[in-house]
């Protein structure tokens, strides 16, 4: 595997502190951030060995803003990019580029209706990202070798930094 792409996530059902049990806090926890540390374990050695890797990890405006989704996901994500930022540091002298990029809330089956008109409202540009905004944003990450510890924000202006 020369370029590694962490897409999995899931999304809480209880946003709030006060709601969300330490079983579902576990769940989101395991799937969002650890199943990026396992996946990425995993593919480092070859990449190593041959002085090439891109690994891209999808973070969320969540990880960096706080959001209004939940303290979990927001914490997942968050993790998300420290360890991106952490990684690229480490594997920058072997020919790796790690990266993520952070999406607001992004159009397909897993939203509702009624969150994307919300969302929608939220945004500068009065609509949430498709799908191949993202895409295309991973694979100029995946075809830039200088680019390196970085997480690109789309986003339509809803969040910037």
């Amino acid at each position: 595997i020369d370029i590694l792409v962490n897409n999995a996530g899931v999304f809480p059902k209880n946003f709030r502190i006060t709601e969300i049990s330490e079983e579902e806090w576990d769940w989101i926890i395991s799937v969002n951030l650890k199943g990026v540390f396992n996946v990425t374990k995993l593919v480092v050695p070859g990449m190593i060995e041959r002085r090439f890797g891109r690994i891209i990890s999808v973070a969320s405006i969540a990880g960096k803003s706080g959001g209004t989704v939940g303290v979990a996901y927001a914490a997942s994500k968050a993790g998300i990019i420290g360890f991106t930022r952490a990684l690229a540091r480490e594997l920058a002298p072997y020919g790796i580029t790690v990266n993520a990029v952070a999406p607001g809330p992004v159009d397909t089956e897993f939203l509702s209706p009624e969150f994307k008109e919300k969302a929608a409202k939220l945004s500068p540009q009065g609509r949430i990202a498709r799908p191949e905004e993202i895409a295309h944003a991973i694979v100029f990450l995946a075809e830039n070798d200088h680019i390196t510890g970085e997480v690109i924000n789309i986003n339509g202006g809803r969040y910037v930094d």
